[in-house]
C-alpha cells in the first residue's frame, strides 16, 4: 500500500517506516554546544583604523560588527550595535530578529547623530546557539558560514547591490558597474529603519562542525578553499588568526576579522523504555 501523506493536521498520519525514523532518529540525536572559540582581527595595511567590532555572550550569544568605512563613524557604530545586542540578549534574550534590530538601529542613530556623524552605520551579524540549534540574523555584508566535512557554506544573505542585481537576474559582472557600486550595502543598521531588516537562518549543526563570522575584508581578500585550509587541525585562535594574516598578505585592503566556534556534541537523551523487557506487561 503507498504511504499516506500529511496535508494538513487533521488528516491520516504518513505509514512511511522512514518518516518515522527520522523524527525518530533527529529527537535522539546528540545537542550541540560550544566547546571552544576564538577571534583575531586586523586593520590591514590601508584603513587608518580598525571599524570591525565583535562581542560575546557566555558561549551562546557572538556579534561581529563592520563599520562603514566611507563614512566617519564607522567605529563608533559598530561597536555601539555589538554592545547593543549584547545587552538585549542579556537582558531579554533574542527570539525577535526583527524587533532586536529596530531597537538596535535606533540606539546606533542616537549615539552616531550625537556625535555629529549623520550619516554613519555598520553592517552586522549574530549568532545564537540554544538547545542545539545555530540561529543567525545579518544586516549588511558580514557572512557566517557553517563549515562541515571540509565544506564551507554560506548561511547569511549578503545586502549589496551586487546581490541584489543576482536576485534580479542580473550578471553583476555584466551590469557595467565598477566594483565599488556592486559592493555597495543596501541595508545596514544605523539608517532608515526599512533598511534594518534582518535576514534570519536557523540550521542544526552536528558534531565537529565549526561555525566562521568573517567581515567582509577577509572573504573578499581570502578564497573559500584556503579559509577551510587555514582551519584545519589547529584550534579556533590559531585559525582565526591563519585566517586574517591571509586576509592582510593579500594586500590587507580592508580590515578583517574572523571568529571561530567549534562544536561539540552534548551525551543523546535515553531512548523511552530503551531497558524495558518486551515481554514484561504493565497492568494499570
Amino acid at each position: 500500500m503507498p504511504p499516506v501523506h500529511v496535508d494538513d493536521e487533521d488528516t491520516v498520519p504518513t505509514l512511511d517506516d522512514a518518516l518515522i525514523s527520522s523524527i525518530r532518529a533527529e529527537a535522539l540525536a546528540p545537542v550541540t554546544s560550544v566547546s571552544g572559540w576564538g577571534v583575531a582581527s586586523s586593520r590591514g595595511h590601508v584603513r587608518r583604523q580598525n571599524e570591525d567590532a565583535w562581542g560575546h555572550l557566555a558561549e551562546q550569544f557572538f556579534v561581529v560588527a563592520d563599520g562603514m568605512g566611507g563614512y566617519a563613524g564607522g567605529q563608533l557604530a559598530a561597536r555601539t550595535a555589538v554592545t547593543g545586542l549584547l545587552s538585549t540578549a542579556a537582558s531579554r534574550g533574542v527570539s525577535d530578529w526583527p524587533g532586536a534590530l529596530e531597537r538596535l538601529n535606533n540606539q546606533v542613530k542616537t549615539a552616531t547623530r550625537g556625535r555629529g556623524f549623520e550619516r554613519a552605520g555598520t553592517a552586522i551579524a549574530a549568532l545564537s546557539l540554544v538547545n542545539g540549534v545555530a540561529s543567525v540574523a545579518n544586516v549588511g555584508d558580514v557572512r557566517v558560514y557553517r563549515i562541515s566535512a571540509g565544506r564551507l557554506s554560506l548561511l547569511t544573505t549578503d545586502h549589496t547591490v551586487g546581490e541584489e542585481l543576482i536576485k534580479a537576474g542580473v550578471d553583476p559582472a555584466a551590469s557595467g558597474h565598477p566594483k565599488g557600486v556592486l559592493q555597495a550595502l543596501t541595508r545596514h543598521v544605523g539608517g532608515i529603519d526599512d533598511l534594518c531588516v534582518p535576514a534570519v537562518n536557523s540550521v542544526v549543526p552536528l558534531h565537529g562542525d565549526r561555525l566562521l563570522m568573517v567581515t567582509d575584508g577577509v572573504y573578499r581578500q581570502v578564497a573559500p578553499a584556503d579559509i577551510v585550509g587555514a582551519l584545519s587541525n589547529v584550534d579556533c585562535e590559531t585559525g582565526a588568526n591563519r585566517i586574517v594574516s591571509l586576509a592582510d598578505d593579500a594586500g590587507g585592503r580592508d580590515n578583517a576579522t574572523a571568529l571561530v566556534l567549534q562544536l561539540v556534541a552534548n551525551e543523546p537523551p535515553s531512548e523511552p523504555n530503551s531497558n524495558r523487557d518486551p515481554n514484561k506487561r504493565t497492568v494499570a
